[in-house]
């Protein structure tokens, strides 16, 4: 799965959430109509990156919507994996070489809240915190 692609999912399921919550909102007399609007001119999320050493026993400080991008040498991109404390705050793409194109592992924020991970490649573990706040 590509990173655009991923991106892209990720967009799309927090923009339904929005959606369905202001469509499920209610308003009293003399508040505003709630509204959702989108930036036509928005069409990329930069992700934040860093390596594991710099990451390792710091927390990440991400908003909902954000990608943490984990800087690894390209041999091996594949072999990270996460493990979360909390799995409704980030969500993890494991790296990945597809048709020569490499991605990092990468977490995208999905929701507010503070997750523990550990990070490792079965020969490396680093761990770190990730909070989650709105925009």
């Amino acid at each position: 799965m590509t990173r655009s692609f991923r991106h892209a999912m990720v967009l799309v399921a927090l923009a339904t959430s929005a959606t369905l919550l202001v469509a499920c909102s209610t308003t009293t007399a003399g508040d505003p109509t709630p509204t959702v609007t989108q930036d036509a001119d928005v069409n990329v999320v930069t992700p934040i990156l860093s390596d594991p050493d710099t990451v390792a026993g710091t927390t990440v400080a991400l908003h909902v919507g954000d990608f943490f991008d984990v800087e690894v040498p390209e041999s091996g991109v594949d072999k990270w994996q996460a493990t979360l404390s909390a799995d409704k705050v980030v969500q993890f793409f494991a790296g990945e070489v597809v048709d020569g194109v490499v991605t990092p592992p990468e977490f995208a924020a999905i929701g507010e809240g503070t997750t523990e991970v550990t990070l490792t490649n079965g020969t490396r573990t680093v761990t770190f915190t990730i909070t989650v706040t709105l925009p």
